[in-house]
C-alpha cells in the first residue's frame, strides 16, 4: 500500500501515489497563493480608504487655514500670488 503524502488515498502503484501527491501538492500551491493574493489586495484596499481618508482630512483642514489665514502651505498646488494676502506681498 502507498499513500498520498498531502490527501492520505491509499493506492496499489507507488507510480499512482507520486502522481497524486504531485496534483495535490500543486493544487494546495495554488490555494495558498490565491489565498495570499487575496489577502493582498485586501490590504491594498484598506490602505487605498486610509489614503483617500487622509487626503479628505487634509483638504478639509486646508480649506479652514484658508478661511482663517487667506493664504495656504508652501506644498500647495496654487499658483504662488494665491499663497500670500496682498498685504504680505505689498501690493
Amino acid at each position: 500500500m502507498y499513500k498520498c503524502y498531502v490527501c492520505g488515498k491509499d493506492f496499489q502503484d507507488p507510480t499512482e501515489a507520486a502522481h497524486c501527491t504531485l496534483v495535490c501538492s500543486r493544487e494546495a500551491e495554488r490555494k495558498l497563493a490565491e489565498q495570499k493574493q487575496q489577502a493582498l489586495m485586501a490590504e491594498k484596499e484598506k490602505r487605498k480608504s486610509e489614503v483617500d481618508q487622509a487626503y479628505k482630512t487634509y483638504l478639509s483642514l486646508e480649506k479652514e487655514y484658508r478661511k482663517d489665514y487667506g493664504y495656504t502651505s508652501a506644498s500647495c498646488s496654487d499658483p504662488f500670488v494665491t499663497r500670500f494676502p496682498f498685504s504680505v506681498l505689498g501690493l
